[in-house]
């Protein structure tokens, strides 16, 4: 489970694309669509909206990944 979207508003660690580029690169889409709902049920059980936002966020730029693309989305 990717623990990025613990910090505080405005990091970094806590950009969807940078996530969900992340998650793809580690894992393969099929599994990063995968670990993007467990942190989306993860923070709505747990009540933070701030991370539900950011889960919620990766998870639709998963759904409209078609393909991992040959530029990398994280310089």
């Amino acid at each position: 489970m990717v623990d990025a979207p613990n910090q505080q508003p405005g990091h970094s660690a806590d950009d969807p694309h940078e996530i969900a580029a992340y998650l793809v690169q580690e894992n393969g889409l099929d599994r990063a669509r995968q670990l993007a709902m467990e942190g989306t049920f993860a923070a709505n059980e747990q009540g933070d909206f701030y991370r539900l936002s950011v889960w919620r966020d990766v998870r639709r730029l998963l759904n409209d990944w078609t393909d991992i693309p040959e530029e990398p989305l994280v310089g």
